[in-house]
């Protein structure tokens, strides 16, 4: 074989190896978001939508919907939807940090039984960077 065919070679499996390592750096820098709940009554603290960001980045949510979604056989339909009150938009998460968004009061809402019409409650969030909001599950 001659040198210049195993320069070649060196030089592509080299070049495969880092492009390899710097698609697993990116993939492992994205932003990371878990939602999780903590519903009760409003004279117990009220309802509870956490977001929990587990990457190395802070994510800025500029705007969220709360939604209670009833799904058929070809579309969905919102039944109930809950908006950020004043001081709820533009939320900045830190990383490796959590966010509560709090429903009590006059923003709780009921979550159990009969109450879900058949829907699930999914979170909207509207992130920078991102023309798509990410949708999570929230309940149940």
């Amino acid at each position: 074989m001659p040198a210049d065919n195993i320069i070649a070679l060196w030089g592509a499996a080299l070049s495969t190896f880092l492009a390899v390592l710097k698609a697993f750096e990116v993939y492992n820098a994205r932003a990371r978001l878990s939602v999780s709940y903590s519903f009760s009554t409003p004279e117990f603290g009220g309802n509870k939508v956490i977001l929990e960001n587990y990457s190395s980045i802070p994510i800025m949510v500029s705007y969220w919907e709360l939604c209670l979604v009833k799904k058929n056989l070809l579309r969905s339909t919102t039944i109930r939807s809950e908006h950020p009150g004043e001081g709820y938009c533009d939320i900045t998460i830190g990383s490796h940090a959590r966010y509560t968004l709090v429903f009590d009061g006059e923003n709780w809402f009921p979550w159990g039984g009969k109450s879900l019409e058949g829907g699930v409650w999914y979170i909207k969030l509207f992130t920078a960077g991102k023309r798509k909001p990410t949708v999570k599950r929230v309940y149940p």
